[in-house]
C-alpha cells in the first residue's frame, strides 16, 4: 500500500508541492544537500508520525516559518496521512481527518523500514542503540510489546526518584512491579531472537556467498534467566530472586541514582563459530551486516504480519561492488513501494520490480526525470 502523492508544505528545504509516485520503485537523483534525504524523511514521518533524525519538531519547519505540514494519500485504504506542526503547539497526526492520539496506531496502515549509513551502530553501537533495534523490530509487528515497554521503562523513571530520595517503603512494591514487567519484556525478546537468528543468518549467507559461516544473534539480558515460564512453580522462584538481586544491588543503586541491572540494560552479540564478529570485521563487512539486518527485519516483519512494508534505502549502496548491489536488490523482500537515493553519474540500479520512476531533485524541487 504505497503511496500515489506526497504534499510538503514548509517542511525543511523542499519547496511547497505535491509529488506524484507512480510505481512500485522511485529514485531519488541529485547531489547532497538537495533534498533527498528530506524527501525520505516526509514518508518516514507519515508512517511514523516523527522524523527518523532530529526529535526537536522545530528543527522540521523551514527556515523562517511557524509551521509545517505533510499529507499523503495511500493507494488502497483509502488513507490520507497528514502530519502538521506550528511553534508552540503540539504536533497534530490524523488519520483520514481522525486524530492519532497514539503514534503506535500508525503502525497498522503502512510500517516502513529506513536502511541508512548508521544502521551500523546496531552492530558495533552500544547496547542501548542495540536494544532500540529490538524494540523496533518487535514493535512493528506486535503493538503490545511497545505497551510492555512503556509500561516498564514507567517504572524504572519512577524507581529513579525513589532512589534519589531513598524512600524505601516505595522501592518494596517498585521492585515487584519492575521485576514483572522486566520479565515480560525479557521473554518478548528471547523469542524474537530465537526466531530472528537464523532469519538474518540465512539472509546473510544469500548475501554474501559465505556459507560456511554460523553466524547468529545471542540475547545477552542484563537478569539471570531461568528457561521456565514466570508463570510456573520455576518462574516464582525465578521472580524472588530477580528481588534478591534489586536488594543486593539497592546501595549501588543509591550511590549511581538510577537501577543498575534490568532489561534496560540488556544486550545483543553477533557470533560466528562462538567469537563475536564486530570485533574482527572490518568496516565495509560491518556495514554490509548492518543492511543486511534491514533486510532481515523487513522480511521478518512481512512474514510475521504478511504485510509489505515501504522501504527507503538512503545512500546505502554507494559502497558496494557490483555484484553485491545485485545480491542485496535481489534479496530484498516483497516491498509496496521503495525509494532509493542516488547521486548524479552513480549507476543505478536494475530492479525486478519493473522500470522505476526517477526524480531528479536540485534545490529542494523534485522534477520527474530519466536515467
Amino acid at each position: 500500500m504505497g503511496f500515489q502523492f506526497i504534499k510538503t508544505y514548509n517542511y525543511r528545504n523542499l519547496v511547497n508541492a505535491q509529488t506524484n509516485l507512480p510505481g512500485e520503485t522511485i529514485f531519488l537523483v541529485g547531489d547532497n544537500g538537495q533534498g533527498k534525504t528530506n524527501f525520505l524523511e516526509t514518508v518516514y514521518c507519515l508512517c511514523f508520525g516523527a522524523p527518523f533524525r532530529s526529535r526537536i519538531n522545530s528543527r522540521l519547519i523551514c527556515h523562517g516559518e511557524k509551521e509545517m505540514a505533510l499529507f499523503g494519500l495511500l493507494e488502497m485504504g483509502p488513507a490520507c496521512l497528514n502530519m502538521a506542526y506550528k511553534l508552540g503547539e503540539k504536533k497534530q497526526i490524523t488519520v483520514n481527518d481522525n486524530v492519532v492520539l497514539d503514534r503506535k496506531d500508525l503502525l497498522s496502515h503502512t510500517p516502513c523500514i529506513l536502511f541508512c549509513h548508521e544502521d551500523i551502530i546496531f552492530i558495533k553501537g552500544s547496547p542501548e542503540k542495540k536494544r532500540w533495534f529490538l524494540n523496533q523490530t518487535l514493535g512493528l509487528f506486535n503493538p503490545l510489546f511497545l505497551d510492555e515497554l512503556r509500561t516498564y521503562n514507567r517504572i524504572l523513571k519512577i524507581r529513579s526518584v525513589c532512589l534519589r530520595e531513598k524512600n524505601e517503603d516505595m522501592l518494596e512494591t517498585l521492585d515487584v512491579q519492575m521485576v514483572c514487567a522486566g520479565l515480560k519484556l525479557m521473554e518478548s525478546r528471547r523469542t524474537l531472537i530465537k526466531e530472528f537468528s537464523p532469519f538474518f543468518g540465512e539472509y546473510y549467507r544469500r548475501i554474501t556467498g559465505e556459507s560456511f559461516r554460523n553466524l547468529k544473534i545471542i540475547y545477552k539480558p542484563s537478569w539471570p534467566q531461568g528457561e521456565e515460564s514466570p508463570s510456573s512453580p520455576a518462574g516464582e522462584a525465578e521472580k524472588s530472586s530477580l528481588l534478591n538481586l534489586l536488594k543486593q544491588k539497592r546501595q549501588w543503586d543509591y550511590y549511581l541514582g538510577q537501577s543498575s541491572t534490568g532489561p534496560h540494560r540488556d544486550n545483543i552479540k553477533f557470533l560466528d563459530g562462538g567469537r563475536e564478529y564486530a570485533g574482527e570485521a572490518s568496516t565495509g563487512q560491518l556495514r554490509l551486516m548492518s543492511l543486511i539486518l534491514r533486510i532481515a527485519q523487513a522480511g521478518f516483519y512481512r512474514q510475521k504480519t504478511g504485510k509489505k512494508p515501504i522501504l527507503l534505502l538512503d545512500d546505502v549502496l554507494l559502497e558496494l561492488d557490483p555484484q553485491k548491489r545485485r545480491q542485496f536488490v535481489e534479496s530484498l523482500p516483497e516491498y509496496d513501494q521503495a525509494f532509493f537515493t542516488f547521486l548524479p553519474g552513480e549507476k543505478l540500479l536494475e530492479t525486478p520490480r519493473g522500470k522505476p520512476f526517477i526524480l531528479k531533485v536540485k534545490e529542494g524541487i523534485l522534477k520527474e526525470g530519466q536515467p
